[in-house]
């Protein structure tokens, strides 16, 4: 008996899923959690976080990606919706937190547009950048490349300047494996 039932349980669970569905018999594939409503919402909990970096409110313990709606306010944080990732706090950003004037990179006209306090957009035409300035170097070298392909189009030159914390210093490697060209520092340490 103990061997059928071993075989049963070893037949059958390769179609046990791991997934729930709310308000659906038939989740999503991709998703751990579906929910469906069209009259109620997802209760988010509120705490107290006392530092970007609070490790101890949560008493469980912070994962990757753990998503809050902070409600304390101190020299670090404001009230809003945070998320844990890589140690520390991170605040989504809503449309109140924005500035008044804002470029941003709009990826179905693939161009650069300005954008007023009244969120008015204005295309920018930026064909004959000639220098591209990093002020921090991304987490991806493949971003890098993207940024600084700005530079340089069709036929023409350009010049990236990049500043690099000590930190970062394998960024800089990785960049230049995935280019196949050394970048050439021009100051290492600031005193």
């Amino acid at each position: 008996m103990k061997k059928l039932l071993l075989l049963i349980v070893l037949l059958t669970g390769n179609f046990i899923f791991a997934q729930v569905g709310i308000g659906t018999d038939m989740p999503n594939a991709s998703t751990q959690l579906e929910i469906k409503s069209s009259n109620r919402g997802v209760l988010i909990p509120q705490i107290a976080l006392t530092s970007i970096t609070d490790q101890t409110t949560i008493s469980a313990g912070n994962l990757e990606s753990l998503l809050v709606y902070n409600i304390n306010t101190s020299a670090t944080l404001t009230p809003g919706y945070y998320y844990w990732y890589q140690g520390s706090w991170s605040k989504l950003m809503v449309e109140s937190d924005l500035p008044d004037h804002l470029v941003i990179w709009d990826v179905v006209n693939n161009q650069f547009t300005y954008l007023d306090a009244n969120r008015d957009g204005q295309p920018i035409d930026i064909a004959d950048l000639e220098m591209v300035i990093n002020y921090d170097l991304p987490d991806v070298a493949e971003t890098y490349v993207h940024r600084i392909g700005r530079t340089g189009r069709a036929g023409k030159s350009g010049t990236a300047l990049s500043f690099c914390a000590p930190n970062e210093r394998m960024m800089v490697k990785d960049i230049q494996k995935l280019t196949g060209k050394k970048l050439n520092p021009v100051l290492t340490a600031v005193s």
